[in-house]
């Protein structure tokens, strides 16, 4: 997990206000934010929860000191994000926006990001749980050309005949068609992966 804090509230050794996970859908965002919740937040401070988007900022309360919001994906909540740090408010976000979005909240808060859509190696105990072999070269080339996405994973188990996630992969992508194009470079790259036409 990468951490962005100032000199200062580093060197402070402050804890987040902000943590934010980012993602594609279906990369484990409110999964990682349900385990942050159940450890940091439940019994030791009240939180409101907002999920759905577009983000109904009325219905957290001020006396809230924890405030979780699920699928933010609009840069205009951003700014609804900066209100509730200003106000005292610690938030866990599971963002769908580039980084650079929430980073710069890093001039005066702690901010914390997890970008779980990056590392392939989160995939293998997933198809092992599901009893499909895999080879490493494969969860390298899904994080590489593709998204680190559970749902994604699922979409390519549709094409397995035989229990082996690589065999699977090369039927996914002769049938569909993927291609991937870098949408931002700087500070992170944005893939995406439409479906060029029909299976065949």
């Amino acid at each position: 997990m990468k951490r962005v804090p100032s000199k200062n509230q580093e060197q402070q050794g402050a804890r987040p206000d902000l943590w934010v996970y980012s993602g594609v859908s279906g990369c484990g965002k409110s999964t990682a934010i349900a385990e942050l919740v159940r450890t940091e937040v439940q019994g030791s401070a009240p939180f409101t929860e907002v999920t759905g988007a577009p983000i109904n900022w009325s219905i957290v309360r001020p006396e809230t000191q924890w405030v979780v919001l699920d699928e933010l994906r609009s840069l205009r909540d951003v700014f609804g994000v900066f209100s509730l740090l200003a106000d005292g408010h610690r938030i866990i976000v599971a963002s769908h926006l580039p980084d650079v979005c929430l980073q710069w909240l890093s001039f005066k808060w702690v901010v914390r990001l997890a970008r779980l859509d990056r590392d392939p190696r989160r995939l293998g105990p997933y198809l092992e749980q599901r009893g499909v072999s895999y080879s490493d070269s494969a969860l390298t080339e899904i994080g590489e050309d593709l998204q680190v996405s559970f749902t994604l994973v699922d979409l390519i188990l549709e094409y397995d005949t035989d229990g082996n996630f690589d065999n699977a992969l090369a039927r996914f992508r002769r049938s569909a068609r993927v291609t991937a194009t870098t949408a931002l470079r700087y500070p992170t790259q944005i893939r995406q992966w439409p479906l060029v036409g029909a299976a065949q």
